[in-house]
């Protein structure tokens, strides 16, 4: 692994996705804008990733867009 895992999420989550999703939330505070990006990213590699779904929701939540989550 050469990122520093910043949440853990489940252990079945693929590792690519967890890469992007850590990446993602490792962006959150600084970069809202790749933070979506990445977290879409994300989903889009594994639709069926529970975790992909609730980190986005998350996300839309703490920056207050609502009506996105």
């Amino acid at each position: 692994m050469l990122f520093e895992e910043r949440v853990l999420f489940s252990p079945t989550v693929p590792e690519a996705v967890n890469q992007l999703l850590q990446e993602a939330v490792a962006a959150s505070h600084a970069n809202q804008a790749r933070a979506e990006k990445l977290f879409i990213e994300a989903n889009a590699l594994d639709s069926r990733c529970l975790q992909t779904y609730f980190a986005l929701y998350k996300f839309y939540f703490h920056v207050k867009r609502f009506s996105r989550c």
